[in-house]
């Protein structure tokens, strides 16, 4: 028996038998055909959240079996195990992971496509607002006080010249104008203070009599 080109696939036992006449025997040999490593992948996850637990599996056909190693942004890891695990993730392991097969008879090395990782810090910012938010907010409920106080100003004003009381238009108006001024100054500190730095610095407003 002739195998002319000896594939992985010819891997098993071989039997052999022998008979005449009289008597008949028999002989038995497995082969092992050694190949590989191939097909290397990695299985895990792509996006985490901070602080949970990963776990990367990486896979070869190899006879033997493969060694394993791993590489973090083309470094090495000191890992070698078909298991990567990262106990509690952080933004430090966000990056590109690689799984690279080894085969000790065949001498052969083989990696996985590139396993990017991205782990997200938006369980601990769950409950936090953005800055944007939060300028909105602060921004609403003083507008909202701007417009009470000018509508309790107005009835008041209005009120005091139906008693005939004294009415002086200047002075009412600068009040006014003191008190529109002081609140939006108060808005624009208050929107500036929740900004991101880059964002363009607010000049405070002045209001000219």
């Amino acid at each position: 028996m002739t195998i002319g080109t000896v594939e992985k696939g010819d891997t098993g036992r071989y039997e052999c038998r022998l008979s005449n006449p009289a008597s008949s025997s028999s002989a038995e040999c497995t082969v092992t055909v050694n190949y590989g490593p191939e097909s290397v992948r990695i299985q895990g996850e792509n996006t985490v959240w901070i602080d949970t637990k990963v776990e990367f599996q990486c896979s070869a056909s190899s006879e033997p079996p493969a060694d394993f190693s791993w590489t973090f942004n083309r470094m090495s890891t000191g890992v070698k195990t078909a298991v990567f695990t990262i106990e509690r993730a952080t933004r430090n392991n966000t990056g590109n992971y690689v799984c690279v097969a080894s085969n000790v008879v065949t001498t052969l090395t083989s990696s996985s496509t590139v396993h990017t990782l991205v782990v997200r810090d938006g369980v601990q910012n769950a409950g936090r607002l953005s800055g944007g938010a939060i300028a909105g907010i602060v921004v609403g409920v003083l507008l909202a006080f701007v417009l009470g106080f000018l509508a309790g100003f107005f009835i008041k004003k209005k009120r005091r010249e139906v008693n005939g009381g004294p009415s002086s238009p200047g002075e009412w108006d600068c009040a006014v104008k003191r008190c529109v001024t002081c609140i939006l100054t108060l808005v624009l500190s208050r929107t500036a203070s929740v900004l991101p730095e880059s964002a363009p610095q607010i000049s405070t407003v002045t209001t000219y009599q």
